[in-house]
């Protein structure tokens, strides 16, 4: 099957303004940490609540933070577990630190991460399951969710590689509240985006999900800790609606 179509133009330097490399400016935001064997480290900041004195494994996903400078290490002690604004030079995977400072969520120069609320769980009867099930195995219907309209009915928003195929299924089932949308890719183009998220080491992944725009897009979201130039690359290769990147550490600007 061939690759989800791609602009040639923004193939390789569509993430490039996110990619940091060796002797570069950076800066990052999060909750200052402990971390085993590394030290000190930033945690993506929007998770609460977060104990003092916890000791994270070095498995975990944080961006290492090495201090420069004279009393540097003292005043990253004197901040753990609080949320902090860290600038310096990158290398070797970790952010050399020269400044640190406290700082609130309105005060952060990097987009704060949103986390989805996931919709409510609806049960789903055995006659449902039953007319579903082959539709998702066979690729013909790649996401199904609840949503209300701005009028407060309630929509069951598909997204389909096969909208007359999804449609005569379904159509019994949900009537008139029956929302279905062409996707642009199919459930292979997805799978591959998936392994290349699984291949990524989970020391800078801080999570990974997926979700449906408005408009029926299903989407793959990805949250690291920083980004490299090979992986930008290969991240690019894939349609921009696809994936939803978003990253701790980047170039200082």
């Amino acid at each position: 099957m061939e690759e989800p179509a791609v602009d040639s133009q923004s193939k390789d330097a569509r993430f490039d303004p996110l990619v940091l490399a060796d002797g570069q400016e950076a800066v990052a935001t999060g909750r200052l940490v402990r971390v085993q064997q590394e030290g000190l480290g930033l945690v993506w900041w929007h998770q609460e609540p977060w104990p003092v004195d916890l000791l994270l494994p070095a498995s975990a996903p944080v961006v290492v933070l090495f201090p420069r400078g004279p009393g540097r290490d003292e005043e990253l002690i004197d901040r753990i577990g609080h949320r902090v604004l860290a600038t310096g030079m990158w290398s070797d995977g970790k952010l050399h630190v020269d400044t640190v400072t406290d700082i609130t969520l309105a005060e952060s120069p990097l987009q704060v991460p949103v986390e989805s609320q996931p919709p409510p769980m609806h049960p789903v009867d055995e006659a449902t399951r039953a007319v579903e099930s082959p539709l998702f195995e066979t690729g013909v219907m790649l996401w199904r969710v609840r949503r209300v309209a701005p009028g407060g009915l309630e929509e069951i928003v598909v997204s389909a590689t096969d909208v007359p195929a999804a449609l005569r299924a379904l159509s019994p089932l949900y009537g008139e509240r029956l929302r279905v949308y062409q996707s642009p890719w199919t459930a292979d183009d997805l799978a591959r985006l998936d392994a290349v998220i699984a291949a990524v080491e989970p020391t800078r992944r801080h999570a990974g999900g997926a979700g449906v725009s408005p408009e029926g897009i299903v989407y793959r979201r990805l949250l690291l800790t920083y980004l490299d130039q090979q992986l930008a690359m290969t991240l690019s290769a894939f349609p921009e609606e696809m994936l939803k990147l978003e990253v701790q550490a980047q170039p200082r600007r």
